[in-house]
């Protein structure tokens, strides 16, 4: 009879055992789950007070309308300037003899 209760109160122990050592790993994995989300908010937060800190910029009166636009994005371009091709005031080749005389030549002297 003390053996079987001997038993018993083993099993009950290795339960509890168990249920503790489950317990802990919970509390470990809770408390890096805790210590990231402290990371995040504080992240969170420098952003939040940066945010407040440039509306108040654009809010003020006293601040330019070149701070306190929306600027667009540039526009992408195909990366040639100027006059299409065959426009009349491209100095190609051609226009360019045509239409160019110099300012000192021998004739202006």
């Amino acid at each position: 009879m003390q053996n079987s209760q001997h038993q018993v109160l083993l099993e009950r122990v290795m339960g509890l055992e168990k249920t503790v050592i489950g317990q802990v790993e919970l509390i470990k994995e809770q408390s890096k789950r805790i210590a990231m989300l402290e990371r995040d908010n504080l992240a969170l937060h420098r952003e939040n007070e940066e945010l407040k800190a440039r509306l108040r910029a654009c809010e003020n009166a006293h601040t330019p309308p070149s701070l306190s636009k929306k600027k667009r994005p540039p526009k992408q371009g195909n990366g040639k300037l100027g006059a299409p091709r065959g426009h009349p005031r491209v100095f190609g080749e051609t226009i360019w003899r045509e239409h160019y005389k110099p300012r000192h030549t021998q004739d202006n002297q």
